[in-house]
């Protein structure tokens, strides 16, 4: 888990089959709500299978006599018994709100007001452009409406065609130092002038 935490916006470990279903649920809507990320969840093994399997796994085959025996069969069954425990009670299954940023007007108007002030503006266009609430196409149009030259990143390339005459393709670096401001969207940020 201390591998994943700092990678992922979610992460959760699995220790009863009841947790599935709920965990899920808050872990897909975390994953694409905001910025969309990765979540990750631990699952033991013991989880993953039918209470048949499990139960003949934790079966003693060859249990110690005496005290020792029925202390160990007791843990295991106890443990099993636990393991289960609720697993056949329904389950909402419904999706989880999903919470997606969507820019005020004031921060519309701020950036239309740059874009008009702007004598050489530039967009860095990164995978997350494509995700929804708007089609890939609608960005398309807009892009071309506003006839801004365009970096593509990740999911994003080929979005404007092999032929457009705003997809800038090379010298990226030099660009972006003449650039007199840059919109970055689709990268984690709804939108960043510098």
């Amino acid at each position: 888990m201390s591998l994943f935490r700092p990678l992922c916006k979610f992460c959760a470990s699995i220790r009863t089959v009841r947790e599935i279903v709920p965990t899920l649920r808050k872990a897909l809507a975390i994953a694409q709500s905001g910025t969309p990320g990765p979540v990750f969840i631990e699952f033991p093994i013991d989880t993953l299978y039918p209470y048949h399997l499990v139960s003949k796994e934790f079966a003693v085959k060859n249990p110690p006599k005496g005290l020792m025996g029925k202390i160990v069969s007791w843990y295991l069954n106890n443990h099993l018994m636990n393991l289960f425990a609720g697993a056949w009670e329904t389950r909402d299954v419904s999706p989880l709100p999903v919470h997606i940023p969507q820019a005020t007007e004031d921060q519309v108007q701020s950036c239309i007001e740059l874009v008009s002030r702007a004598k050489k503006p530039v967009i860095l266009l990164g995978s997350q452009a494509t995700l929804p609430p708007t089609s890939a196409e609608d960005i398309r149009r807009a892009l071309e409406d506003l006839g801004i030259p365009c970096f593509l990143g990740g999911m994003s390339r080929g979005m404007l065609g092999k032929d457009s005459p705003i997809h800038i393709r090379q010298n990226r670096r030099d660009a972006l130092k003449e650039a007199d401001l840059v919109l970055l969207a689709g990268e984690g940020y709804i939108c960043t002038i510098s």
